[in-house]
């Protein structure tokens, strides 16, 4: 079935960073429109009491692949995981701000790859921040 807009209705979509400023907003949003949403968390308890309508499952992002069992059924991916950025900066913090995506993505992409039954889609942001249209320039964050 597919609403009007012609989405398929009541997907199941999983949620990295979903805690955080656009994550939260995020799941809501897609709580509201009648899906399925699957997060994963450092801790997973303490993200139940900030949004009790997902299904959390816990994963250390940057020492881990997520769970196995978070994929049940999962028709996308969104992973939106890494360390806060509104903190100062240093050059440690900077170091860590970068670990944390790289490193969660890799873990989560190889865990995809291993799957026998992948997502259909796999959107994935790392800043709140972004670039204009710059043609062949190469952009760095």
């Amino acid at each position: 079935m597919t609403d009007p807009n012609g989405r398929p209705e009541g997907q199941r979509i999983l949620v990295t960073g979903g805690t955080g400023l656009i994550g939260s907003t995020l799941c809501n949003t897609l709580i509201d429109r009648g899906d399925t949403v699957v997060g994963l968390s450092r801790d997973p308890e303490r993200a139940a009491r900030t949004l009790p309508r997902v299904e959390w499952h816990g994963w250390e992002g940057e020492r881990e692949r997520p769970p196995r069992e978070a994929f049940d059924g999962v028709d996308a991916v969104i992973n939106l995981a890494g360390e806060p950025i509104n903190q100062r900066w240093n050059d440690e913090v900077r170091d860590h701000i970068a670990r944390s995506r790289i490193k969660a993505t890799q873990n989560l992409v190889a865990k995809i790859a291993a799957l026998d039954e992948r997502p259909k889609t796999l959107i994935s942001g790392s800043a709140i921040g972004y670039y204009g249209n710059r043609g062949d320039e190469l952009l760095y964050e």
